[in-house]
């Protein structure tokens, strides 16, 4: 018997190659398609054989209905065994009770054995809730006859109501943040529970989607690819929400990127997904009308954003460049030479929008690989947890430039840990 074990994850998945069982070659019949086990079907299901679809349904409804042993009929071929395992283990969205599974193999038929880490009642109140959340979204999105944006819509109200969840110690786990249910239902995640989100509600949009594996910062990782217009490209949600820390700041850094594009900073894994060819890029920002040619259209670009985000109460506004050279002169623009008409700028947002924003200091963020700027608004009276979503990951160098900006320096205390006797 060979076990084949979903492992506890950090911001990516760990890749293990999975082990398989030795089989004797008896034919595969086709098991009974059950119509319950076809909803929410990952698009990889597509890619199965026949044989493999039979199997899989049947592994899927028992899965589902947390049966302690599966019997369907011996699998021809070895290899089918890590596929099918892979799928359910890794790119299911609906299989977060399963905590592993093992595969036995008596004459002609084989047993798969499932661990879980929910009981079946409870599982099924929380992939109620799970769904509940993403028809949400996606009855909106569907109402969207633009493909492009209605992929963008999925993207930000997923990043809205989701925070990027700093995990570094593996043993401090909490929630279920690897999967759909912690992005959609707790509004915590890493970057499987972001990929998974993704590629859920986007096939209820009528969006086809996958998640696809590899490594990003010297990290695990996975991401997405999905198909608009007729062809494939990345999205890579994770890095395109608060990772930095910093509230409301969804990007579009890595929203329908090529593979050439994304590879700068990601490398893929040799699984299964990975053959989607990603040729183009659609370039968020160029696409909405966003990508400065020089200062002035940069200028007339940030007064007309963050004049709509101070009317709402928003934080931020971000715009790329057309080339390294116009994002260069930017910088040096608001760093060194004009940073009185960067004021005048804030006085102008301020008197269109009414807000009551501070005009006397400039705060933004920088891109260079990705060419962006960003634009925060300080509003008068703001703490430091109305940007941060984790004050107290904040370090002291920049405490002291917050305080510069005005902002109220609110850390929640540290809980002391109590001595625990045996």
């Amino acid at each position: 018997m060979k076990k084949i074990t979903a492992p506890k994850r950090l911001c990516g998945i760990l890749l293990a190659a999975l082990t398989v069982i030795s089989v004797s070659g008896a034919k595969v019949n086709a098991a009974a398609t059950l119509t319950d086990a076809k909803q929410g079907l990952p698009l990889y299901y597509n890619s199965l054989t026949e044989d493999e679809k039979n199997i899989y349904i049947h592994l899927r409804q028992g899965v589902m209905n947390n049966k302690e042993k599966i019997d369907t009929i011996v699998i021809k071929n070895t290899e089918s065994y890590n596929k099918l395992c892979e799928l359910i283990l890794y790119n299911d969205d609906l299989a977060f009770n399963l905590g592993g599974i093992s595969a036995s193999t008596t004459g002609s038929m084989s047993t798969f054995t499932p661990t879980y880490a929910i009981d079946n009642f409870t599982y099924s109140l929380m992939l109620d809730e799970m769904d509940k959340k993403a028809e949400a979204i996606a009855k909106k999105a569907r109402k969207i006859e633009d493909e492009y944006s209605r992929i963008e819509f999925i993207h930000d109200e997923i990043a809205k109501n989701c925070e990027y969840f700093p995990e570094s110690d593996p043993e401090a786990y909490v929630g279920y943040t690897h999967y759909a249910y912690g992005a959609l239902v707790e509004g915590k995640a890493v970057c499987q529970g972001y990929s998974a989100a993704f590629s859920y509600v986007c096939q209820k949009s009528n969006i086809q989607c996958i998640t696809v594996y590899g490594t990003s910062r010297d990290e695990n990782h996975s991401w997405n690819k999905v198909l608009c217009d007729g062809k494939w490209y990345n999205v890579d949600l994770t890095w395109d929400d608060s990772v930095s820390n910093f509230k409301d700041n969804i990007n579009h850094n890595y929203f329908m990127l090529s593979d050439l594009e994304i590879a700068r900073d990601h490398t893929f894994k040799n699984f299964v997904g990975t053959d989607k060819p990603a040729d183009e890029t659609r370039d968020y920002f160029t696409e909405r009308g966003l990508c400065a040619n020089d200062n002035t259209e940069a200028i007339g670009m940030f007064e007309t954003l963050l004049t709509e985000q101070a009317k709402s109460g928003g934080l931020s506004a971000t715009i790329s460049f057309a080339n390294d050279r116009a994002f260069r002169n930017f910088v040096k623009y608001i760093e060194y030479n004009d940073r009185g008409r960067m004021k005048n700028l804030l006085k102008r947002v301020k008197k269109a929008s009414g807000a009551d924003i501070k005009t006397g200091s400039t705060w933004y963020f920088t891109d260079q690989d990705h060419r962006t700027v960003t634009f925060v608004l300080v509003y008068n009276g703001a703490a430091l947890s109305d940007y941060f979503n984790y004050p107290e990951l904040i370090d002291e160098k920049n405490l002291e430039t917050y305080k510069k900006l005005g902002l109220k320096i609110d850390i929640p205390e540290k809980k002391e840990e109590k001595a625990v006797t045996k």
